[in-house]
């Protein structure tokens, strides 16, 4: 199985550019935060409940399931990343 090219903050910082909005513009269309947006871009937070995920999918162009999809695939990077700078 080969990598996704995106985390899902990749994806959806690279949707908000190609759409020309500001995090703000994000923030209300996904019915959050600028500070939301920013930890989604970063990696450091997923969309956890099933309405904003909903929203998020429609924002980003791609089904529920590809959004389960990129969500898990990135949450399994992670983790693997925090375990190899734990072990060192």
């Amino acid at each position: 199985m080969t990598e996704p090219v995106l985390t899902f903050g990749q994806a959806f910082k690279a949707r908000r550019l190609e759409l020309g909005h500001t995090a703000n513009d994000a923030a209300a269309i996904c019915q959050t935060t600028q500070a939301t947006i920013s930890r989604w871009e970063t990696s450091r937070n997923y969309p956890s409940a099933v309405e904003q995920q909903v929203r998020v999918a429609q924002y980003l162009g791609i089904t529920n399931e590809e959004l389960a999809q990129l969500l898990a695939e990135t949450f399994r990077r992670n983790l693997i990343a925090d375990i190899q700078r734990h072990l060192g």
